[in-house]
């Protein structure tokens, strides 16, 4: 599980922070561009070990969404 917050917009750029387990001491940041399908991983968490929280972010959060948290299937 993962909990996340909407931190700026950028035209048509979506800046996310991702915690790992809620942990918000080990922020990470992403970026979504929902419009052209883009998504990036700006900084990894230091408790993110490959990607795995950031590439659940980036593909859990959904257009519109400013919080929440994103649960594993």
């Amino acid at each position: 599980m993962l909990k996340f917050l909407l931190e700026k917009v950028v035209g048509t750029k979506y800046y996310y922070s991702y915690f790992p387990e809620g942990n918000r001491t080990a922020a990470g940041l992403v970026v979504i561009d929902y419009d052209n399908n883009l998504r990036e991983v700006i900084k990894e968490s230091e408790e993110d070990f490959e990607n795995i929280y950031a590439i659940h972010a980036l593909h859990g959060i959904k257009r519109g969404q400013t919080d929440g948290t994103v649960a594993w299937c």
